[in-house]
């Protein structure tokens, strides 16, 4: 009896102390975006505070294992929403990040770096570790490659169940040549996506066209070289042993943005335990292929998504 006693009491013990640590986790993230809104003010006077689309949120759920979501180049953690509710709903709590930079003005992030996004990303992990033992990643795009990067780094690291890489940016199309070229060329710091769309009115960059409330309207030039610096980092390293953690990676062949190509070559080298997903023809699968309003695979993705996390 005793023993029992003992043994429930430690389980409320320890109940109740991961659930003051998503509590306190909850109030940090809070407090981090305060503290990054006064960081993007001081480096843009022009800008004057953070959305509530576009900061970090929180969701509650009652599994003990945490889903953290990254978004994409150009946007904010409403990009990945839709990806985070899915996983929700199945009873996940969630963390949806905001990369720093990101979610205020082109000025603001062309002042960060990739070793900015590497650091950031390797704090936040190791805060969602302090209160959960099980956690699930799920990148796209610059989410998936600095997701890529994190676990290609920290192979040790058993609390990481899963990781989900969507549209990962490793090598751009060369259909985007022309336009690093004339940006590098010119040494401007901006660009507007209206110019872009009119020069390539496709999917890929409508989506960015029309929802403003999620990307930023003037695309950082300086920051886009540390997304392609970065990936060219990840596709470059060697690594002593592949990577035993089991990965999803999911790639449209008519991806615009991101090479196809070097996303298979790139995750297949690297992953041991690899699921690999490639969207095809009929019609355009575009680079953002789990967004409802130009994917025609949208369900499907977040329905691979969540079938691999509960599996895992």
């Amino acid at each position: 009896m005793k023993k029992m006693i003992f043994i429930l009491g430690l389980f409320i013990y320890l109940n109740a102390t991961a659930n003051t640590c998503w509590e306190n986790f909850k109030r940090e993230t809070e407090t981090q975006m305060q503290e990054r809104e006064y960081q993007y003010q001081i480096l843009d006077k022009k800008f004057s505070k953070l959305t509530d689309l576009a900061k970090a949120y929180t969701q509650e759920g009652p599994k003990d294992e945490l889903v953290i979501l990254l978004h994409g180049f150009l946007a904010n953690p409403n990009e990945v929403r839709s990806i985070a509710d899915t996983v929700n709903r199945a009873g996940y709590p969630v963390y949806s990040g905001l990369i720093p930079g990101y979610g205020a003005t082109a000025k603001v992030a062309n002042y960060y770096k990739k070793e900015h996004w590497i650091w950031w990303s390797q704090q936040e992990i190791a805060r969602a570790e302090k209160c959960f033992s099980k956690i699930h990643l799920i990148g796209f795009s610059t989410g998936a490659t600095i997701f890529h990067d994190y676990v290609s780094a920290h192979p040790e690291d058993k609390k990481i169940q899963s990781v989900v890489l969507i549209s990962s940016f490793f090598q751009n199309k060369t259909i985007f040549d022309w336009f690093l070229k004339i940006t590098r060329a010119s040494g401007i710091k901006e660009a507007g996506v209206s110019w872009v769309f009119s020069h390539l009115p496709v999917s890929d960059v409508q989506v960015i066209h029309d929802h403003p409330e999620t990307y930023l309207q003037r695309a950082p030039v300086d920051s886009m070289f540390e997304v392609i610096d970065l990936g060219k980092m990840n596709q470059k390293r060697q690594l002593e042993h592949k990577l035993t953690v089991p990965a999803l990676g999911v790639v449209s062949e008519e991806d615009w943005v991101a090479s196809p190509t070097k996303q298979k070559r790139v995750l297949r080298k690297n992953f041991e335990d690899l699921e690999l997903i490639t969207y095809r023809r009929p019609g355009h699968i575009p680079h953002q292929v789990m967004l409802h309003e130009v994917s025609q695979v949208a369900d499907q993705v977040h329905e691979l998504v969540m079938d691999f996390i509960e599996r895992h």
